[in-house]
């Protein structure tokens, strides 16, 4: 497993989710291992070929609330930013087990939600 790079992953996440505010001080960082059932591990998208064995990743998830935006980080590559910070986001974080880049949408607002 690759180490999370956090200062690239804290640097990216102030340019494009903060207004490249590099001071702002209502980060949160979690980070933790994740098993995923391709080789594609976090990054895998449907409709891709994908050898057969689990592999380990570290997720980053870094976030912050005063903006309403996160991004999560496979190893040290962006899977994805999720906006605005939904239940489901929060739940999935909660058990340490976030979607891959294919399924990034799950964390959208359904066009069915009550407001």
């Amino acid at each position: 497993m690759i180490h999370p790079d956090l200062t690239m992953i804290t640097h990216h996440f102030h340019i494009e989710c903060c207004e490249n505010n590099h001071h702002n001080r209502d980060d949160t960082i979690y980070v933790f291992p994740q098993t995923w059932p391709n080789t594609g591990g976090g990054m895998a998208e449907p409709g891709y070929c994908y050898g057969q064995a689990f592999v380990q990743q570290y997720t980053t998830v870094i976030f912050s609330k005063k903006y309403g935006k996160a991004q999560v980080w496979f190893d040290n590559q962006l899977g994805y930013t999720v906006s605005p910070l939904t239940d489901r986001f929060w739940n999935d974080l909660n058990m340490q087990l976030m979607k891959d880049k294919g399924h990034a949408r799950h964390y959208a607002i359904s066009d069915y939600a009550m407001f």
